[in-house]
């Protein structure tokens, strides 16, 4: 095997196999960080070897078809909206995965045969069958990682993703595109890890499962034409009733998504129609990155009960509204072009071929889920091309490039390569620098010595400063300046470490002037400094008018320096975008009785007391 043949292995084995163990990582949720490094690192190995390759003569330099056409078309005009659009410094990571996707399709598409694609499929079972085992070290209290929050741990159970719907998302494609392999086998053994897969998606409880569920179970049916498929449909209803029977929190799950009351539901809406309203404003797409600064303008649409959250709409949660919002109306039109021309061509072949079937239909399980319920990365996007090359391999139009193009591919995938791991190492830091805050002030409230856990916390968030993405930054220097408050407000004050709270969030604030939780966390510490903070406060409630939580600062603010008055106002905005906020109602009528209207200040002491005795206290 030639060189770069290896390369080309190599750079798949760390797209389709690496993905998921990539984000079986601890203390984060989707942790994309570590996975975007892991599909950079091997996306710009597959293009590398893609280039490489032909300039050898190993394989062509191109075999144009239809749906590669879509898809490089989409990539290419998804990373160009960065040039026009409003990203800025957080759509710097999304266009360089945009990117890498194009190159990735490219170098697929001209290297990708039966032969080739049936070892990646390999690699691909191979990833879901270490997934599964780790799942159920999970669901039997023998997970390696040591989990630091106990109710993390109690939600992600069954994930190894971090967030169970990722887990789903990938299982919606390994199940099906696994079952052709397992039958082509012949060995029936291979059925039972295929099972306790089945069964360990059951058990996320998520929409994904569901999908991905019945998909396979659609798949194995069609498939198997003969007496194996009663035995593979009758141990799928039996691991179904026990999975179900073990778990009733899965079916109250279930019950309680149907609510359009449920929060999940409500946020779900807001942050649609805050992208459809972006796509509205900006026709041709605001750029990779852009959808949280903008979608602030349209927090009056958010309920309520969500605004207090320390969070900010990070993305649509529906891929085609996130195609919409980045890159505009021919950002949708190519997205569902390409879907269509995906959907045509499995049509065409599969009923000759179960390969074929399956791909059509892991490729509509997770048409369904992306489009409609959640946002998945590029990454995860890139699975309705990776599904649809087999049987597509068109003649070459050869063509070998210049040497310098070559060397210059090389240059640009050795620094991508070392980017990429940097993120990975940037991460690790961060991670252990969460761990190590966690037990400090785990320790400070056993009245045990922290200072060296909270130093180590410190240092190893200022190693990760230069390593991580740039967008990741002023995450992490806000991380430090909260760290300082805290450990300033245990210790009883300190003026030396509040100082350095401060300076943190400045820095933050200035790599992301955008976020307005830096200037509200300023606020809080220059109160503690200055006396006031209401500059900083109100820097906040300019950005993001419609958070309860401002308005609520700033009248503690005010209240601190006694102007009753200007409090007063400050509760009274709070609590018209929050109206049965307990606290804020509790001090609101403090101020109003210190105001001298004393029975609007005891109705809403009372509305308070009332709230927090009917149990709706929130």
């Amino acid at each position: 095997m030639r060189q770069e043949e290896r390369l080309l292995h190599l750079g798949s084995l760390l797209v389709l196999l690496g993905l998921p163990l990539a984000c079986s990582t601890r203390l984060a949720d989707a942790v994309e960080v570590p996975k975007s490094a892991v599909y950079l690192a091997g996306g710009l190995t597959l293009a590398f070897a893609w280039v490489w390759g032909a300039a050898r003569g190993s394989w062509p330099w191109f075999r144009p078809n239809p749906l590669t056409a879509w898809w490089v078309a989409l990539y290419g005009w998804w990373a160009s909206s960065s040039l026009w659009g409003q990203g800025g410094l957080a759509g710097h990571v999304p266009t360089t995965e945009h990117l890498v996707s194009l190159l990735v399709l490219l170098a697929w598409t001209a290297t990708g045969t039966p032969d080739r694609w049936r070892l990646w499929w390999g690699m691909i079972l191979a990833a879901g069958l270490v997934v599964t085992i780790y799942a159920w070290m999970q669901r039997l209290g023998l997970d390696p990682m040591l989990w630091s929050h106990p109710e993390i741990s109690r939600i992600r159970t069954i994930s190894t993703m971090g967030n169970s719907n990722y887990l789903a998302l990938y299982m919606v494609a390994w199940l099906a595109l696994s079952l052709p392999s397992i039958f082509a086998s012949g060995r029936s053994w291979l059925w039972i890890p295929w099972l306790m897969t089945w069964m360990a998606l059951v058990q996320t409880g998520t929409r994904g499962a569901w999908i991905g569920c019945l998909v396979s179970l659609i798949a194995a049916v069609v498939i198997l034409r003969n007496r194996e498929v009663l035995g593979v449909a009758l141990a799928m209803a039996l691991g179904f009733l026990l999975v179900v029977s073990s778990g009733a929190d899965l079916l109250r799950e279930r019950a309680q998504v149907e609510s359009l009351a449920n929060k999940d539901v409500t946020a779900r809406v807001y942050l649609w129609k805050a992208a459809f309203a972006i796509l509205l404003a900006h026709p041709l797409g605001a750029g990779p990155g852009a959808f949280t600064p903008l979608a602030l303008e349209y927090r009056m649409w958010e309920p309520v009960e969500l605004r207090p959250l320390q969070r900010l709409p990070e993305n649509p949660h529906s891929q085609l509204l996130s195609v919409g919002a980045d890159c505009g109306w021919p950002g949708i039109i190519l997205l569902l072009g390409g879907l269509v021309t995906f959907l045509r061509g499995r049509l065409a072949g599969c009923r000759q071929s179960s390969t074929e079937l399956a791909l059509l239909l892991a490729g509509l399980g997770l048409s369904a889920h992306l489009l409609t319920l959640n946002l998945a990365l590029p990454t995860e996007a890139m699975w309705l091309a990776a599904l649809s090359w087999p049987g597509q391999f068109c003649p070459a139009a050869r063509m070998r490039p210049a040497r310098v193009v070559v060397w210059l591919t090389g240059l640009v995938w050795l620094g991508g390569c070392w980017l990429a791991g940097g993120w990975i190492v940037g991460e690790s830091r961060v991670w252990w620098a969460d761990e190590a805050r966690l037990q400090g002030f785990a320790a400070l409230q056993q009245n045990q010595d922290a200072r060296l856990l909270l130093t180590t916390a410190v240092r190893r968030y200022r190693e990760a400063l230069p390593l991580v993405q740039a967008q990741r930054r002023p995450e992490i220097e806000a991380l430090q300046g909260l760290l300082y408050l805290e450990l300033s407000q245990r210790v009883g004050g300190n003026r030396e470490l509040d100082q350095e709270a401060m300076h943190a969030l400045q820095r933050a604030e200035a790599l992301d002037p955008g976020n307005p939780y830096y200037p509200d966390n300023q606020g809080l510490v220059a109160r503690r400094l200055n006396g006031s903070g209401e500059a900083q406060h109100r820097r906040a409630i300019r950005l993001d008018p419609y958070n309860p939580a401002f308005w609520a600062h700033l009248g503690d603010d005010q209240r601190q320096r006694k102007l009753f008055e200007q409090a007063a106002e400050s509760y009274r905005q709070s609590l018209q975008l929050y109206p049965d906020h307990s606290a804020t109602l509790a001090i609101y009528g403090e101020v109003l009785n210190e105001l001298g209207r004393r029975t609007e200040g005891e109705a809403a002491l009372r509305r308070a007391q009332e709230l927090r005795s009917s149990g709706k206290d929130r």
